[in-house]
């Protein structure tokens, strides 16, 4: 049984400001990133704001106990996160399959995760799949939100220029700040622009929405993205 409470003291003894600088521009990231691949899944899926928050209120929890856990446990750092390709999956299919049906593949999808890697399968797998096949199917979910991007400047010209800019720039330059600078920037912009709404904007305790999963069943198949899934 690990030794919790003397990890704890040791990450509390070794905390510096560029430790917790660290973590904070890993959180804004996450937030700032794959966060909103998420909210574009839930408008698709036309979830209720109960459910997205308490779809967020999931993953931000469990990511980050996950992650603490993991952290202590090996001393080492061990960053926990949701699925950037699994949600942008979503943002045009959860019309389709349903919210429950979706919670019901997370969870099959969970469960061949950790079959994968308690079993020592994955080394395997990725020696046998070829690099490029795994970079070709992550650049056919991803790429739709990249050409997104552009396709901004026609609506919003200075706020996607503003982004893009601190993106390429920030490459550059200061790598570790590619999201955290490229969302400052944009907001500053949409602050100036007056197109930053937050009048409605309030602040409560985000409370946890029980959802039943639905199952696969049938055996026919449905396209979803790049490739053929059971219908659910």
């Amino acid at each position: 049984m690990p030794d919790v409470s003397g990890g704890a003291r040791r990450v509390l003894r070794d905390a510096s400001l560029s430790a917790v600088t660290a973590g904070a521009v890993a959180v804004m990231v996450s937030f700032a990133g794959p966060l909103t691949i998420v909210v574009q899944a839930a408008h698709a899926g036309h979830l209720t704001e109960a459910q997205l928050c308490s779809w967020i209120w999931a993953i931000s929890l469990g990511s980050g106990l996950a992650g603490l856990a993991l952290s202590l446990r090996h001393r080492a750092p061990v960053v926990a996160a949701w699925s950037t390709p699994g949600a942008a999956l979503l943002v045009g299919q959860l019309d389709d399959i349903g919210y429950e049906a979706a919670i019901g593949a997370y969870l099959a999808a969970a469960a061949l995760t950790v079959l994968v890697g308690v079993t020592g399968l994955f080394d395997a797998l990725m020696r046998r799949i070829p690099p490029a096949v795994v970079s070709v199917v992550l650049a056919g979910v991803l790429v739709r939100f990249g050409l997104d991007a552009f396709r901004a400047l026609e609506d919003s010209p200075a706020l996607a220029a503003a982004v893009l800019a601190g993106y390429v720039l920030c490459q550059r330059a200061a790598p570790r700040y590619a999201i955290a600078v490229p969302l400052a920037a944009g907001i500053a912009v949409a602050a100036v622009t007056g197109s930053l709404a937050v009048s409605g904007t309030r602040l409560s305790l985000a409370t946890p929405v029980f959802t039943v999963p639905a199952w696969p069943q049938g055996h026919c198949m449905k396209r979803i993205g790049p490739v053929h899934a059971p219908c659910l």
